[in-house]
């Protein structure tokens, strides 16, 4: 299925998918010509950013970054966003001190998101393997590492994106 994704739009949007020489040989020769008119790039830079976030096209881009899911990749609890809704769904997430199962959760301005107690060896494990100490921190978020807890102190400013977004793009999607 994912695979299927990346050949309607041209390119391996996953972070976690690695392509067959096979696939990567048939996304070689799906490669649409450079010359892509506004429309179709905009529309395409839609399309990812509905794939990478998983929602309803007509969400603002602040309030994705306000996911619970998305949150947690942020403080670099996990790598990923699938890694992250998985350890959502199966209950080792909690926000303000309860268990919480929906990935898509918006957090707001003073929520305590942390790891059950039982889960906290493992997240950091898993911080060392993804070398947490080396990605760049957000100012939006204060994070205890050693407790495996984090803070949302106010609405981020500005929204990451991966590097194959355009970003001239993103801003007209922003104000339109």
């Amino acid at each position: 299925m994912k695979f299927k994704i990346s050949r309607q739009i041209g390119e391996n949007i996953w972070q976690t998918k690695k392509l067959t020489t096979r696939q990567k040989r048939i996304l070689l020769k799906i490669r649409r010509p450079s010359a892509k008119s506004n429309f179709f790039q905009r529309f395409q830079t839609f399309r990812k950013l509905r794939i990478f976030y998983g929602t309803k096209p007509k969400q603002s881009l602040l309030n994705m970054e306000k996911r619970l899911d998305v949150i947690l990749v942020r403080m670099n609890f996990c790598s990923n966003l699938s890694t992250a809704r998985q350890w959502i769904n199966h209950g080792f997430i909690k926000v303000n001190f309860s268990k919480v199962t929906i990935p898509s959760m918006l957090l707001t301005n003073g929520d305590i998101v942390s790891v059950c107690k039982n889960f906290i060896p493992f997240v950091k494990k898993n911080m060392q393997k993804i070398r947490v100490f080396k990605k760049h921190k957000l100012s939006h978020l204060e994070v205890n590492y050693k407790l495996c807890i984090g803070i949302l102190l106010f609405e981020p400013q500005s929204v990451i994106f991966p590097s194959y977004f355009e970003r001239n793009i993103i801003s007209t999607l922003r104000r339109g």
